[in-house]
């Protein structure tokens, strides 16, 4: 993914996402190119850029994109940010128009308004047309529309956040971390919750809350095998998880 100077083919952070058929794509981070799979083995340019010099923007955005969604054809949701630790927002990118638009500013408190103390992870449900945001530092889920209009905030714990620690370059491991992935079915999101440091991580159990998409938590699951840093939906009867070496098949029964 992407021709250089020198020759190589390299990738600076190919991110993979779902399109709106089942397939997987690819996005470059250096560029916003994006990229078909053919035959599991080999990227196709589709000379589509998420974003790009005539992509009509609401204010100025760094190139580094996360969580992309395709919605409909040539429609995409994603998580921006703006330059130099900036804010961040849902956002959404009609490709046929070249614009990008917010749907809503990602931010636990207008207090804390950068991004780096509302980092998370964002799930799409295309069943529900609504997003999901779970806040690493936070014990917060959110809920939201494509409008960005608030479903439901979903508490999953009690907050420990410091504000001092931001004045330190490593504040994200001073702080007790809370949904540290987050997963999805067409009818439920999977939050992957540590509640512990990051260097407690390997001997401190996690839970694993099933919360559907109106914001009711369904179930817990604590009986899960750990250290656990990813995890990813096959149905609601299973989870693929990543130990740091291995990937392991989680049954989500209690």
């Amino acid at each position: 993914m992407g021709k250089r100077d020198d020759g190589y083919f390299v990738s600076f952070m190919p991110y993979p996402f779902i399109a709106d058929n089942g397939t997987v794509r690819v996005i470059g981070q250096d560029d916003c190119e994006i990229y078909t799979v053919k035959n599991d083995t080999a990227f196709v340019k589709t000379n589509q850029y998420l974003m790009d010099e005539n992509s009509t923007v609401p204010f100025s955005l760094s190139q580094y994109v996360q969580d992309v969604f395709m919605t409909e054809s040539d429609d995409y949701v994603f998580i921006g940010r703006e330059p130099k630790g900036g804010r961040q927002y849902a956002m959404k990118a009609d490709l046929t128009t070249a614009k990008i638009d917010t749907i809503r500013q990602i931010n636990i408190s207008p207090e804390l308004r950068s991004w780096m103390p509302n980092a998370g992870e964002m799930v799409y449900s295309d069943k529900y047309k609504r997003l999901a945001f779970a806040y690493k530092l936070h014990p917060i889920v959110e809920i939201f529309d494509l409008a960005g209009n608030t479903t439901a905030t979903v508490r999953i714990g009690e907050d420990t956040f410091d504000p001092k620690t931001l004045e330190e370059a490593d504040f994200d491991i001073l702080n007790r971390l809370h949904t540290v992935d987050i997963t999805y079915t067409p009818d439920y999101i999977y939050a992957l919750h540590w509640n512990c440091m990051y260097a407690d991580a390997a001997t401190t159990a996690p839970t694993i809350y099933k919360i559907d998409w109106n914001g009711k938590i369904v179930d817990r699951y604590f009986n899960v095998p750990y250290p656990l840093y990813k995890v990813a939906a096959i149905d609601d009867a299973a989870l693929i998880g990543w130990n740091g070496k291995d990937f392991i098949k989680i049954l989500l029964e209690n």
